[in-house]
């Protein structure tokens, strides 16, 4: 599915039914993918991690079958810096854990004479659970990145 966005690799670090937690992302796991429109004019970064446990199950009970457990997908801008980044980490080091957007370049929210602005870029705002599919439709449809294949309509479809 991501090669809808990109022709590097789709990795992770293993895949056996186990009680330990892999991570995959886009290799290599640690650099961004570099993303830009068709005329050149929007240049963004997406880096990806997933963590997710491999379980048995009935209808998989040799391979085992993948079960997300966390995720972070973060859009910044051609320099690194951070634009948007969705976050769900229901174990860790926050107090929130529900799935959540960051508004990372979003200048504080003037609330009128005599209140402090609102801080956009410091809250946890609550977004429900998101898809990399949903992350590859946003950058194509809404922020006019090109796609590597002319069906990503029909590749993405909800």
């Amino acid at each position: 599915m991501l090669a809808i966005l990109t022709d590097r690799p789709f990795l992770s670090t293993g895949y056996r039914p186990s009680d330990r937690i892999y991570h995959a992302g886009i290799a290599p796991l640690t650099e961004p993918v570099h993303l830009r429109s068709a005329d050149g004019s929007v240049h963004l970064r997406l880096h990806v991690r997933i963590d997710f446990l491999v379980v048995t199950t009935p209808l998989h009970p040799r391979e085992g079958e993948a079960r997300d457990v966390a995720y972070s997908y973060t859009i910044s801008d051609r320099d690194g810096r951070e634009l948007v980044a969705w976050h769900w980490h229901p174990v860790g080091v926050s107090a929130e854990t529900a799935p959540h957007v960051h508004l990372s370049g979003v200048a504080p929210l003037d609330l009128g004479r005599g209140l402090r602005a609102l801080p956009l870029a410091d809250l946890h705002v609550p977004s429900g659970q998101v898809t990399l599919a949903g992350i590859a439709r946003f950058l194509i449809a809404e922020a006019g990145i090109q796609p590597q294949r002319r069906n990503w309509r029909e590749v993405l479809a909800p």
